[in-house]
């Protein structure tokens, strides 16, 4: 079967309630059974039930149905299948578009309660050395033992050449790829390099504690003269001669003295690629994340059957829905709140936000905005305000810098009363303007603007004003910072009320976690937004007026 798009919530549970029960079937109550323990009929409904939402939300809340659904009939076998477990599915087609956060935390409904989750950590590694992470390696310079320092040329990496070695004269010596370090040279000492080379790079010349100051350091291309001796003039105190640096036709670097006194050599050798003697090992290793989703958070309502007759003769209110409806918005506040908690907590315990505490002090991924212009500022109120985008660019490039993400969005969190601060965003819709999402009506707002780079932005009022938080989602499955994991969200009968333990109750329950693989998120104070500078409410005379 098909259903139409563009339908409002009611229109839609209406819809599919005629279909079903153009077929004999129920799907509220009694009749429930039958589509919970027919997998076709199932199907069926959930697909009728997500009718008109977007394909992520479906997706997501066909899932989320068939956990409720598998729980449901796990459960059967000690209560039985209770008529009000029929409104489970209505519940999570109403429930998911209320969530207003959703968007903020990449999405995945887990399968089961307990499971794994496996990811690759690429490196790069040079023969016994530590491995070097990417690409966090390869931005920050990395391993200096691994990536070598600024004496490394065109991407080639640079042995060690001098072992810490005195030579007397006229001794044989085998130098190896040993530390950083320098060699001593006697008069007429000659010593010997087998690795084949490209470069060499003599960094000093001393004779004892008094260094010949080179002009800079001294560079030998060996690659087209590999026949040709070199000559470095030494003039030191207590040494005078020269250095003579020779490279046979297979690379080999001969070093000679001839002079007087003792002389030490420091320098490095670049090693050629051309006979593959130097090269890195690219490699990663699997990571696994294990993900419990804890014991489900329980609300309760308690339904005594004369307050429920009494609602439908007086008033025409079926108690039971309304009872069902307070719930689930209940529910959808909660875990507005329960992702900022997560967010909060997670900006706090941010390596260098040791010192955020509530919405003051300082920290590294974390600055003010007073909306009261700067003494001197010329401009006008609206102009000043134009000074949060760049402050949320330059945090939002922090974050980046930090955790060498770069594919994905930010997305800004916020009250409405401080997101009215950003100019210019392109609102998909906006709260109580009766627009809705995926057919329900909701209270908060979602929209887009780009600026150094792309948003979204989400205005709760179930986020406390006076912060704009800021957090990074990773558009590809192998780099992840956070993820919301629902499980199940149920509706069910069979289980008491503890504060009303001597009447029936109707029981709802929602399962998840939030995980935090990679912190990556920042937080912009928002100061003084009283709505406009000239605006002093809160202030005498109107401190002192009496509350209503």
């Amino acid at each position: 079967m098909k259903f139409e798009t563009e339908k409002s919530y009611n229109a839609i549970l209406e819809e599919s309630y005629n279909y079903f029960g153009a077929q004999g079937v129920s799907i509220i109550g009694e009749g429930y059974k039958e589509i919970a323990t027919n997998q076709a009929l199932f199907e069926s409904y959930v697909e009728s039930l997500t009718a008109g939402a977007s394909a992520n939300s479906a997706a997501t809340m066909a899932q989320l149905m068939a956990n409720t659904n598998a729980g449901l009939l796990h459960e059967s076998s000690i209560t039985g299948i209770q008529p009000i477990a029929s409104l489970s599915m209505p519940v999570i087609r109403k429930l998911w578009p209320k969530f207003a956060l959703k968007d903020a935390l990449k999405t995945e409904v887990a399968k089961s309660p307990r499971f794994v989750v496996a990811y690759t950590k690429p490196y790069m590694v040079k023969g016994d050395g530590d491995k070097v992470y990417l690409p966090n390696g390869l931005r920050n310079g990395g391993d200096a033992a691994v990536f070598g320092d600024s004496l490394t040329a065109a991407g080639k990496k640079t042995y060690v050449d001098f072992a810490a070695t005195t030579v007397a004269a006229g001794a044989a010596v085998t130098v190896d790829k040993s530390a950083d370090s320098a060699i001593t040279l006697a008069s007429s000492t000659s010593l010997a390099k087998k690795q084949p080379c490209d470069e060499l790079w003599i960094t000093e010349v001393k004779a004892g504690a008094d260094a010949d100051h080179l002009a800079a350091v001294k560079t030998f291309n060996t690659r087209l003269s590999v026949v040709d001796t070199k000559v470095i003039d030494v003039n030191a105190t207590g040494a005078a001669g020269q250095i003579f640096v020779k490279f046979d036709k297979v690379g080999k670097v001969v070093l000679a003295y001839i002079g007087t006194g003792i002389v030490t050599v420091a320098g490095k050798i670049g090693v050629s690629s051309e006979y593959n003697e130097d090269s890195y090992t690219v490699g990663y290793d699997i990571k696994r994340q294990d993900i419990d989703i804890p014991t489900g958070q329980h609300i309760n309502a308690a339904l005594p059957i004369e307050a429920l007759n009494d609602a439908m003769a007086l008033y025409q209110i079926d108690g039971t829905k309304e009872t069902v409806d307070i719930m689930t918005n209940i529910f959808a506040q909660k875990l507005d709140l329960e992702v900022i908690d997560f967010i909060q907590g997670s900006f706090a315990n941010q390596p260098g936000n040791e010192a955020f505490a509530g919405n003051s002090g300082y920290s590294e991924f974390s600055a003010t905005f007073n909306c009261n212009p700067a003494a001197g500022f010329a401009g006008s109120p609206k102009a000043w305000r134009e000074e949060l985008k760049p402050m949320i660019d330059f945090i939002a490039t922090k974050i980046k810098n930090a955790t060498y993400l770069q594919a994905g969005i930010f997305t800004i969190v916020g009250n409405p009363l401080d997101i009215n601060l950003i100019s210019n965003v392109d609102w998909s819709f906006r709260a109580g303007q009766g627009n809705s999402m995926d057919g329900v009506d909701v209270d908060y707002s979602t929209g887009t603007y780009v600026g150094a780079n792309a948003y979204r932005v989400i205005a709760s009022v179930n986020v406390p004003a006076g912060a704009l938080y800021i957090v990074f989602t990773p558009s590809t499955d192998t780099q992840m910072t956070y993820k919301y994991y629902p499980y199940t969200f149920s509706t069910e009968m069979g289980y008491t009320d503890p504060n009303r333990s001597r009447v029936p109750s109707v029981m709802m329950t929602k399962r998840h976690t939030f995980h935090e693989f990679m912190p990556a998120c920042g937080c912009i104070i928002v100061a003084n937004n009283t709505g406009s500078p000239y605006n002093q409410f809160g202030t005498a005379p109107y401190a002192s007026l009496p509350n209503a």
